[in-house]
């Protein structure tokens, strides 16, 4: 779990073109609310520079798919939408 929530920022390093390794044991050492601004490449307090932490983001996806699973698991049902096949090359060639 440290890994993939450690995944974005790894991704923000590389897209910034910064070294990944030092950032991410710096920001690990810091204060929770403490991160890594890669576009100033610096590093500040988060809430007040106004930057969405992934972490977080990361963490309220892992969240809301367990929510979805307990749901799915106690109702027993799913209802969802069919996709609509569309007359694509494969149908197409296959009734010629």
């Amino acid at each position: 779990m440290q890994i993939a929530c450690g995944w974005p920022l790894k991704q923000t390093c590389i897209k910034a073109g910064k070294e990944s390794s030092g950032i991410i044991e710096k920001v690990r050492a810091m204060k929770p609310a403490e991160g890594y601004d890669a576009l100033g490449d610096r590093y500040v307090d988060t809430f007040e520079a106004g930057i969405v932490d992934p972490a977080r983001v990361t963490r309220s996806a892992h969240q809301d798919a367990a929510s979805i699973a307990a749901m799915t698991l106690t109702t027993e049902a799913v209802v969802s939408e069919l996709r609509q096949e569309s007359q694509g090359s494969a149908q197409a060639m296959s009734e010629a």
